[in-house]
């Protein structure tokens, strides 16, 4: 949705063009070169009397929807497990990165959610 102009051949202003996509319709509108005013009132009159966008499906809408999956998830030095309704980490008090495991656990949608210790076997030297 947008005011756009169109150029002649050799680069000067040909035209004014309002071109507005709504649920699978293009609504397109020319104006005179000097009429740059009526082109964005009329662009700003289209969109209000348009329908608004329908978003459907998984890939479509704003927010998108949550990953919903049991699987546990490596984050930091702990596993997240899906737990029981309002289980935290038990670390809750002491872990600086606290926020993240909360973040991880709701967008998966989870209930609750309980750590692990992830354990290192590498030898090092």
């Amino acid at each position: 949705m947008s005011v756009v102009y169109q150029k002649k051949a050799d680069g000067s202003l040909k035209a004014w063009i309002v071109s507005i996509r709504r649920n699978n319709k293009i609504y397109t509108k020319y104006f005179r070169s000097n009429q740059y005013e009526k082109a964005k009132i009329y662009h700003d009159k289209l969109l209000l009397s348009l329908p608004p966008i329908s978003r459907s499906g998984p890939k479509k809408g704003i927010s998108g929807k949550a990953i919903k999956s049991a699987a546990p998830i490596k984050l930091n030095e702990c596993i997240l497990i899906k737990a029981r309704e309002g289980q935290r980490c038990v670390n809750h008090r002491i872990c600086n990165r606290y926020e993240n495991c909360l973040t991880a656990a709701a967008k998966r949608d989870w209930p609750g959610f309980a750590t692990k210790e992830v354990t290192n076997d590498k030898a090092v030297g």
